[in-house]
């Protein structure tokens, strides 16, 4: 099987797709993947383990070469199942089309909001081909069923986390992340990880940030990840005068994520939108006390995590008032894994596996 990505740049799928490349072995999968525009980051991580990545180099447009050329791929290796992600729905369809034998799983990550009116249009068409639809969260599934007008019957997968990748740190482990990224050790730290794009407004977060750092000038805010946005976030970091007690790690690889999350007190995601919010999830399995917005479907992860406190989409002062409550709590906690049993990596892939083997009938 392969699965199929638009690239392997850093960012939640893209890091999720590495994972399930690299433990495929364990759940007796052989995988490749393909990417339809480019490598990246993940593309060298993975091919570090033996998996081909395949790079369709696809061009402006409705490129069926690059569809050809994938194909022909497909055929190479022998591929019986493709498992696309967002942005390549119509690709994976196209692909069926071409290869009438293939299996399809398309699995929708979440949405750039507002859709475009064609993309919806396309997938439309797409799902045609598709043999299974696989939303990764509840509230994701019902917008593809409302505004994409997508087939009610949908398979809910939701993102896993590897609980024991994502670990609370020991103290020499926190000593060693607070050196890396130059906070002292005995600053209090409020951080957060993801790509810097505006769908994450990372805005909220530095504002809600000086609010609560008036008068506690042992404060720092940690942002791991890097994107376009870095720049006007340096800036508006300067403008609130908070630039001297904020880091910017820039682009991470997957130990430096860890040690960003060791190095932090408290975890807060602003995202104006998200499905299966996974950096949540490794947050909590590194011991964190959390503060999210209630988007996606965080508020079934809080109503069995009790160390998140949920807060209004865009609510500043909920944030920051949330922060300064979870400031007061005493240090990384080990994870209960009763409370993330059905958010782990193992229970995702599982639930993978099995779709797949129903759909080969092996």
């Amino acid at each position: 099987m392969i699965h199929l990505v638009l690239s392997l740049d850093i960012g939640g799928l893209e890091n999720l797709v590495w994972q399930m490349t690299e433990r495929a072995p364990e759940f007796g999968l052989s995988t490749d993947v393909a990417c339809m525009d480019h490598g990246g980051f993940f593309a060298d991580e993975i091919r570090r383990e033996g998996v081909e990545v395949f790079v369709a180099n696809r061009k402006g447009g409705l490129d069926l070469g690059s569809v050809l050329r994938l194909a022909r791929f497909c055929v190479r290796r022998g591929v019986r199942l493709v498992h696309s992600h967002s942005g390549c729905m119509l690709y994976a369809a196209l692909l069926g089309w071409t290869l009438p034998y293939l299996k399809i799983v398309h699995t929708d990550h979440g949405r750039h909001h507002p859709d475009w009116p064609i993309v919806c249009s396309e997938e439309r068409v797409a799902i045609r081909r598709i043999d299974r639809l696989v939303s990764v969260s509840h509230t994701l599934a019902g917008y593809l069923r409302q505004v994409v007008r997508l087939p009610a019957d949908m398979d809910i997968l939701w993102n896993g986390v590897n609980v024991d990748t994502f670990q609370p740190p020991t103290p020499d482990q926190r000593a060693d992340a607070r050196q890396r990224w130059n906070m002292p050790a005995d600053a209090r730290v409020v951080g957060t990880v993801g790509r810097m794009s505006p769908v994450k407004n990372h805005p909220l977060l530095l504002r809600a940030f000086k609010r609560v750092s008036a008068d506690r000038p042992e404060l720092r805010l940690l942002l791991v990840g890097e994107g376009d946005e870095r720049p006007a976030l340096m800036a508006l970091a300067g403008e609130l005068g908070i630039a001297d007690r904020t880091c910017f790690t820039g682009r991470v690889d997957a130990f430096d994520l860890n040690r960003g999350l060791w190095a932090m007190d408290v975890f807060a995601n602003s995202s104006d939108s998200e499905a299966m919010p996974v950096t949540v999830l490794e947050a909590l399995a590194s011991g964190l006390p959390c503060v999210a917005t209630a988007v996606g479907d965080l508020p079934q992860i809080a109503a069995v995590c009790p160390s998140i406190i949920p807060v209004p989409r865009r609510g500043e002062t909920e944030l920051a008032d949330a922060i300064v409550r979870q400031l007061g709590v005493a240090g990384p906690a080990p994870v209960r894994r009763e409370d993330l049993s059905i958010f782990t990596f193992e229970t995702m892939m599982h639930n993978y596996v099995a779709l797949y083997r129903r759909l080969l009938k092996v």
